[in-house]
């Protein structure tokens, strides 16, 4: 297994090139699309920034809906106005890690309460990883930071997953054998995960509120030695472009 800090350079290269997508993505996002149009345009986009391999399709979700639900089939409908919610997840692959990025946003308007709580939700859950926690505890606190602003993680049962490499890839398949052990138990943070935080994770809880829901994605490096939020200059830059 690769040593955490001697993956850091590709993983935090992957991750500034997520956060740019992003940032290029949600300036061209245009009333009337779908979000089978936005899926697209992702893509596109990440086409136009280089990337060729996807740890993960662009994920897009209009509507902010309390449930989550398969984002491998974006819709034809509805259609992006003023004031929807708009979540985007987007996780470019290059040949040595991934990055995963993801924000919320209510488009051409203020963001609502929703967002904004998120948004802090995710800081919060940065915040508190350490070399210290187990991985469950992360879960732990998540729930319990909504429970206390009464609201809820929607019925998630993990808030994100251990970033894997290459040469963890299950069959050698790279990045589809990295998504697949992923998925495992003992690589979610989840509540029943008790080892202590080391390497890269995904962090990305999903606060719902007020029958909406929203979400940001991080990556967060976490050793014995070293915390580093990829892309990041502090904690107050969590959740923004």
């Amino acid at each position: 297994m690769a040593d955490p800090l001697s993956t850091l350079p590709a993983f935090l290269d992957a991750q500034q090139l997520a956060q740019g997508l992003l940032r290029d993505l949600v300036p061209h996002l245009e009333a009337g699309m779908s979000e089978q149009d936005v899926h697209r345009l992702a893509l596109e986009r990440g086409r136009a920034l280089g990337v060729h391999t996807w740890f993960r399709p662009p994920a897009v979700r209009f509507g902010g809906p309390p449930a989550l639900r398969p984002t491998d089939r974006p819709r034809r409908s509805p259609a992006l106005a003023p004031g929807m919610l708009v979540e985007l997840e987007v996780a470019p692959a290059t040949d040595q890690a991934f990055g995963h990025a993801g924000v919320a946003l209510a488009f051409q308007q203020a963001d609502p309460p929703v967002v904004e709580g998120a948004r802090e939700l995710c800081r919060a859950v940065v915040g508190f990883a350490s070399r210290w926690k187990c991985v469950g505890e992360l879960f732990v606190f998540a729930q319990a930071w909504a429970n206390n602003r009464r609201a809820s993680l929607g019925g998630q049962t993990s808030i994100g997953f251990l970033a894997l490499t290459p040469d963890r890839a299950w069959a050698g398949r790279w990045p589809q054998g990295a998504w697949a052990h992923s998925l495992l138990r003992r690589n979610q943070i989840q509540y029943f995960n008790p080892r202590r935080m080391n390497g890269v994770y995904v962090v990305r809880p999903r606060l719902v509120m007020d029958g909406q829901g929203a979400s940001f994605a991080e990556l967060v490096l976490v050793t014995p030695e070293d915390k580093r939020i990829l892309g990041r200059e502090g904690l107050d830059q969590v959740g923004r472009l």
